[in-house]
């Protein structure tokens, strides 16, 4: 498959989550996921140099504010990040990749560890409509990358790779209940309502506003090497920006151009064709 980049105006959220400690920077629009404790360290990383090391005894996550642009109430969104769990679950709680919205009333999304025998993974959008399933694929000491869409039109998708580039779990929610607008907080390692903090690393933390196409997905992976917010935004040396839809907005200044009245001349200052 061809891999296509998709647009970098589209983002709207990326935290490389390079930090040695503290909260994580958006490096889109500058602004700060809120560390709620001075808990979360630093390790090595898979796509960076770095990575964010959660603890999941710890009642450390950071807090991304909510806003109108986070929420996929009759719009599309994807959320994707690169993972290592140091552990899973073996009791109560789960570990809390993220989680948007109020789950516990039925609505909002998660990405949670869990436990049970093997190695458990669920996500749910709109926890009283379907859960996906687990699988045994995703396994402890391992990177994965994670990209949860919510596509308002057909239904909502996670997607887990492994470092190799492999899709080792794929599932599908075709219900696009929109009751809901999904405000709340996203939270990313940890849950608000209780404790249930992820035990692991994480980094390249992004929010894109839409779905991708199956070309841009291949972008994104990687072959499993993942990419950086420097591998988006920088096309032949130079910062590349989404305009949007060029094409109506060019059909629309033309339109404008041929309804504006052309001047008028009284003849005689007209000779062949120039104004005189």
């Amino acid at each position: 498959m061809a891999a296509v980049k998709p647009k970098a105006g589209k983002f709207l959220r990326w935290f490389p989550m390079q930090e040695s400690s503290g909260n994580i920077v958006d490096v889109i629009g500058g602004d700060e996921g809120v560390e709620t404790s001075a808990t979360i360290g630093q390790g090595t990383g898979h796509v960076g140099a770095n990575a964010r090391d959660f603890e999941r005894d710890d009642t450390g996550w950071f807090v991304i504010p909510d806003a109108a642009e986070l929420r996929w109430y009759q719009s599309d969104l994807t959320l994707g990040y690169w993972f290592r769990a140091e552990s899973f679950p073996t009791s109560g709680p789960y570990g809390y990749q993220v989680i948007k919205g109020d789950t516990s009333a039925g609505f909002g999304a998660f990405v949670r560890l869990e436990y049970g025998t093997g190695y458990k993974m669920r996500a749910s959008i709109q926890l009283r409509l379907v859960k996906f399933t687990n699988t045994a694929s995703i396994s402890s000491a391992a990177w994965f990358f994670v990209m949860l869409s919510m596509d308002y039109d057909v239904g909502n998708t996670i997607e887990v790779y492994n470092a190799s580039g492999t899709l080792v779990w794929n599932g599908t929610n075709t219900d696009t209940d929109d009751s809901d607008n999904n405000s709340g907080d996203l939270n990313i390692g940890g849950d608000p309502a209780g404790p249930g903090c992820y035990d692991g690393l994480m980094e390249q933390f992004f929010v894109y506003d839409g779905v991708f196409t199956t070309d841009e997905k291949t972008f994104m992976v990687n072959g499993g090497a993942g990419v950086q917010w420097s591998d988006i935004k920088v096309v032949g040396g130079s910062q590349f920006w989404y305009f949007g839809d060029w094409k109506k907005r060019l059909k629309d200044n033309l339109k404008k151009k041929l309804e504006t009245p052309v001047p008028a001349y009284p003849l005689d200052v007209v000779k062949g064709g120039v104004l005189i």
